[in-house]
């Protein structure tokens, strides 16, 4: 009997915003198309991470029905349906039919274009055939298909893309709007070869890497890295692509990586993946100011996924180091989620924290216009407090210093993205790039070096892990400095984490990778941390991703090692 493979799905929080993401799974025993129900958290579809804002919801209700995609309610009325969401990439077994039937049972309500696309790629992970299944509005389930020559087919990729029909609002008799409803409903998705459902077929998973000790260069965790070890690792720009989000262990080794580097390497700059806004504070703190304390860090930071305990130590040592520096270091953020309204979040309250001792009007000014809280008015929040900032230049530079030039790039940076849909705002990966250029060409000397901290989907040299297309902030990185920046991806065999559970941050065991992760290779070689070249590795390599928020199971992805990074920094 064919396998029918039941979708649900349930929203995870994203930091600061607690807007809903869906997380993607990968499974070792069964080819089932990475669907799975796991405590009522379905684990299938990922977001479109550089869509910052996810405009539908999905039914969790009914365990057995199917999972049914509908309209975000946002300001009293639902926004129009925009639903761009993506599969993990799988790992097909090996295929006797030389034609592999993808088949989907949906329905749909108002939609102006649907459409489920379906990416053939090889053994090399290189897309090499595109096909897509038209999906059409209609009452009862449905069922169609699209046939996909099996040669050289190696792993498949879907993506589903909705959008609805433009809404038409009306005021009722309690004046609250309403507009068409739209939706999507997926009975199942089947992949069948022959007469045979994939899931009845043994799962062959790649194999192993084979780890040659004599190639990793042992590192000690007690002391810093010396200057010949980092000839090893670092370029120019180094950035340590974590793994894991939240991982206490790559937390600690980060930071003495970077402690290392500012005493060796010549770093003058770091930078966290992390508001741009909320490292203003952080950034404050090490130049010696006393507006700023220990605890203010601790407030800013306590609903960050990020261990606070690392970061603070970090700052207090860079503080400490600023004091007798002839080149002081930055410590800055690349990130910006411009729809969680970061204006109020973030700036409004640093420069009330600094204008206790400043007392400056033109400050004054800019936090009243920050106190507006609908995020519909961000943009026009932006455009005010630029023409305050140009109109108030001399004043402002004085109470604020260099962090001016900061703000005024972020206002007009914010001002200038693109908005997909209604405060949907576009292409994180590209803006991180841009705020990385912008730091590197006002804050460093040609001989001076950067260290960028953040997670290996963005730092990696081609995509967006998982999502072959969306290209990654290390690939316009890569494109621009070429040789001179390195992405180092770090992994974890075992840890806990802290990452958001439900709405709350908690601190669980990390589960452990399958044994033929890249993590699991590590762990035999008894080697306690150490760095591998990417040239020593496997073309595919399968290794833990996991995000902002806790997986319910083993979250791996496969990548090829030898294109998108130049390392890895293992801890076992």
């Amino acid at each position: 009997m064919k396998k029918i493979v039941k979708l649900v799905a349930i929203l995870s929080i994203i930091i600061f915003c607690k807007i809903n993401n869906i997380y993607g799974q990968t499974y070792e025993e069964t080819y089932n198309l990475n669907f799975k129900i796991v405590d009522n958290v379905f684990r299938g579809w990922i977001a479109d991470v550089n869509d910052s804002y996810i405009s539908y919801v999905t039914d969790t209700t009914d365990l057995s029905g199917p999972i049914k995609f509908f309209q975000k309610e946002r300001w009293g009325f639902r926004e129009k349906m925009n639903l761009n969401t993506y599969s993990s990439v799988i790992l097909l077994p090996p295929l006797s039919d030389d034609i592999l039937k993808v088949e989907i049972s949906y329905k749909s309500k108002n939609l102006k274009t649907g459409r489920l696309f379906v990416y053939s790629m090889n053994q090399k992970m290189d897309i090499f055939k595109t096909d897509s299944i038209l999906l059409q509005n209609n009452d009862k389930f449905e069922e169609d298909f699209v046939e996909i020559n099996t040669k050289d087919l190696c792993f498949l990729f879907f993506k589903l893309r909705a959008v609805g029909k433009d809404s038409t609002y009306t005021n009722n008799f309690s004046s609250v709007k309403t507009s068409i409803p739209q939706e999507i409903s997926i009975n199942r998705i089947e992949l069948l070869n022959g007469n045979m459902n994939i899931n009845t077929l043994p799962f062959q998973d790649i194999k192993a890497s084979t780890l040659d000790k004599s190639k990793v260069l042992p590192l000690s965790s007690d002391t810093l890295l010396t200057e010949k070890q980092l000839s090893h690792i670092s370029k120019r720009i180094t950035a340590l692509g974590e793994t894991v989000h939240g991982s206490g262990k790559i937390g600690w080794a980060s930071s003495e990586y970077i402690k290392s580097s500012v005493l060796n390497n010549q770093t003058n700059l770091i930078l966290l993946e992390h508001p741009t806004l909320m490292m203003l504070f952080f950034n404050k703190y090490i130049q010696g100011s006393n507006s700023i304390d220990e605890d203010k860090l601790k407030e800013v930071i306590k609903m960050n996924i990020r261990e606070a305990e690392p970061m603070i130590e970090l700052s207090r040592w860079l503080r400490n180091y600023n004091k007798t520096a002839v080149e002081k270091v930055n410590y800055l953020g690349i990130d910006c989620q411009y729809e969680n309204n970061e204006l109020d979040f973030f700036l409004k309250d640093y420069l009330l924290t600094l204008n206790k001792e400043a007392r400056s009007s033109a400050v004054d000014s800019i936090v009243s216009v920050l106190q507006i809280r609908d995020v519909e008015k961000i943009k026009d929040m932006a455009v005010t407090t630029l023409h305050i900032i140009e109109n108030n230049e001399k004043e402002l530079s004085s109470a604020i210093g260099k962090d001016l030039a900061i703000i005024t790039f972020y206002l007009k940076s914010l001002i200038e993205t693109e908005i997909k849909n209604e405060n949907s705002y576009y292409e994180r990966d590209y803006r991180m790039f841009k705020n990385v250029s912008f730091f590197i060409d006002n804050l460093c000397k040609p001989n001076q070096t950067i260290v960028v901290d953040c997670h290996l989907g963005h730092a990696n040299y081609m995509n967006i892990i998982n999502i072959p297309y969306h290209k990654s902030f290390g690939y316009y990185m890569k494109k621009t400095y070429k040789d001179e920046y390195a992405c180092i991806a770090q992994t974890v065999y075992q840890d806990t984490v802290k990452a958001f559970f439900g709405h709350e941050l908690e601190r669980r065991e990390l589960l452990l990778p399958s044994q033929t992760s890249l993590e699991a290779v590590f762990s035999k070689s008894g080697i306690k941390y150490g760095y591998i070249d990417a040239k020593e590795l496997d073309d595919i390599v399968k290794i833990r991703m996991q995000g902002a928020g806790h997986n319910q199971s083993i979250n791996e992805d496969y990548i090829k090692p030898k294109d998108q990074i130049q390392g890895v920094l293992f801890i076992n």
